[in-house]
């Protein structure tokens, strides 16, 4: 009964395929040794633009950068082909949607954020997060 898991067992193990130029490898890539999270909330999109073209030497020091926004209007960062996140506006809350969820929903999204990116630096300019959190509720 046992005579299959026996051959199996004796069985040469099997051999890797032959490399070749069509053989693919995926490398995990090591994570930046510093990464900076750059929050531009609630700014107009001249404020942004304005940012965007005078900050390039500011963040030279760090490996990664990625920004948090919460304009919807993404083109500056996508013409310099920066990493972007996007929180909704808190000018723009469903009206439906109690404040209270929405701010729980913000935070929420806001700590995953720092979950999949884990940064070294939390860098503000303009209004805070909690500031930004707060005006949403006072809508």
């Amino acid at each position: 009964m046992l005579s299959w898991l026996t051959r199996l067992r004796a069985a040469a193990p099997p051999t890797p395929p032959a490399e070749g130029p069509s053989e693919l490898y995926l490398f995990a890539e090591a994570p930046p040794a510093s990464l900076a999270l750059v929050l531009l909330l609630e700014r107009s999109a001249r404020a942004t633009e304005d940012f965007l073209t005078a900050a390039p030497g500011q963040f030279a020091r760090f490996d990664r950068v990625v920004f948090v926004v919460s304009d919807p209007d993404l083109s500056p960062f996508v013409r310099r082909d920066l990493t972007v996140e996007v929180l909704p506006p808190a000018t723009r809350r469903p009206l439906a949607a109690p404040a209270a969820e929405t701010a729980a929903f913000v935070r929420r999204r806001f700590a995953l954020i720092r979950e999949k990116w884990q940064p070294n630096w939390v860098l503000t300019y303009g209004i805070g997060f909690d500031a930004y959190v707060a005006n949403m509720v006072d809508l």
